[in-house]
C-alpha cells in the first residue's frame, strides 16, 4: 500500500516538475512594471517575448560597459549557468517521472537524491539570478529592476519536495508501528 502511494506522489510531484516549467518562471520588472515574464522553457531557451519582440537572456542583464570584452565573456557565462541549470532541472524532472513508473529496486533512495538535487539546483538557478542583480548594486539598473520568480519556478519546488518529504514521512509513520 506504501509503495503504491509513493508511486502516485512520485508520479505526480515529477508531473507537476515538467509541467511548471510551462509556467511563468521568473518576471522582469522595472519601477513595479513588469517589462517581461519568462517561463521556464523560455529560460532554457534563452528566448523570451517582451511586447512581441524576441529577446535572449542577455538583454535581461546587459554589461555595464559593454565594450570590455572580460564583461561580455562573464556575461555569456553567467546566462549559460541560467540555461544549464534551467535543463538539469527538467532532466532530473523527465528522469524521475520515468523512475516512478519503472520496477527497480532503491527507487524510493533514488528518486530522493533526485529530488534532493533537484531542490539544490533551483536554489543555485535562484542565486544566480540574484547574483547576477546584485553585479550592479551601485548602478541605477540595480534600483530600477528586479527580477523575481514566478509561480513555475515555486511549482517546481513543491515537486521536489513531495517526492523528497514522502518517504521521510513514511519512514517515520512506520517506525511508530513497530514499537
Amino acid at each position: 500500500m506504501q509503495l503504491k502511494l509513493f508511486n502516485l506522489f512520485s508520479r505526480v510531484s515529477y508531473t507537476l516538475v515538467i509541467v511548471s516549467f510551462l509556467l511563468p518562471f521568473l518576471v522582469v520588472r522595472c519601477q513595479n512594471e513588469d517589462v517581461f515574464t519568462a517561463t521556464g522553457i523560455e529560460v532554457i531557451t534563452g528566448n523570451a517575448k517582451m511586447n512581441g519582440t524576441n529577446i535572449q537572456n542577455s538583454d535581461i542583464f546587459p554589461q555595464k560597459n559593454p565594450n570590455t570584452s572580460i564583461q561580455k565573456s562573464e556575461n555569456q557565462n553567467n546566462n549559460r549557468e541560467l540555461k544549464y541549470y534551467g535543463i538539469a532541472i527538467l532532466i532530473l524532472g523527465m528522469a524521475g517521472l520515468t523512475l516512478s513508473f519503472l520496477k527497480i529496486r532503491q527507487k524510493r533512495d533514488i528518486l530522493m537524491i533526485n529530488s534532493f538535487v533537484g531542490i539544490i539546483l533551483l536554489f543555485l538557478m535562484s542565486r544566480s539570478i540574484n547574483s547576477q542583480l546584485n553585479n550592479y548594486s551601485s548602478d541605477f539598473f540595480a534600483r530600477t529592476i528586479e527580477i523575481k520568480m514566478q509561480e513555475g519556478f515555486y511549482i517546481c519546488i513543491v515537486g521536489f519536495m513531495i517526492t523528497f518529504v514522502e518517504p521521510i514521512v513514511t519512514l517515520f509513520k512506520d517506525e511508530d508501528y513497530k514499537d
